[in-house]
């Protein structure tokens, strides 16, 4: 019974997003990209490995900050997780409602902070 819900369900999903593809508007070309776009990608690339860097020179350590600590002491990845999307999904809800700077700044300061924690932890 399980496989037949599976199926179907795989069967239906196909069906709606065979439907929903258009072909592009435009050719994509170099003029199509703003600079806003050129920000969004260089604030979220450098949010994400900040990120990447921060919590894995974080692992061994005692994590300081008690709402991340899990039952060992060290970081929680399920709560480091969670703030770290919830940090970068209030940016993208920023960046919907037409605040991009607001939301690009936000993002470069983040980095910032989470590069100055990896640099304190690999120090340590």
């Amino acid at each position: 019974m399980k496989p037949l819900l599976i199926i179907i369900l795989l069967i239906c999903c196909s069906a709606v997003s065979a439907q929903s593809i258009k072909p592009p508007q435009k050719p994509l070309t170099r003029e199509t990209f703003t600079k806003k776009d050129t920000l969004f990608v260089v604030s979220s690339s450098l949010y994400w490995s900040s990120v990447y860097a921060d919590y894995h020179t974080t692992r061994g350590l005692r994590e300081i900050n008690p709402l991340m600590r899990n039952a060992q002491g060290g970081v929680s990845k399920p709560k480091y997780m969670t703030m770290v999307w919830a940090q970068y999904g209030g940016t993208l809800w920023l960046d919907h409602k037409h605040h991009s700077k607001l939301a690009n700044f936000i993002r470069f300061a983040a980095a910032g902070m989470h590069f100055a924690a990896a640099i304190h932890n690999a120090r340590q």
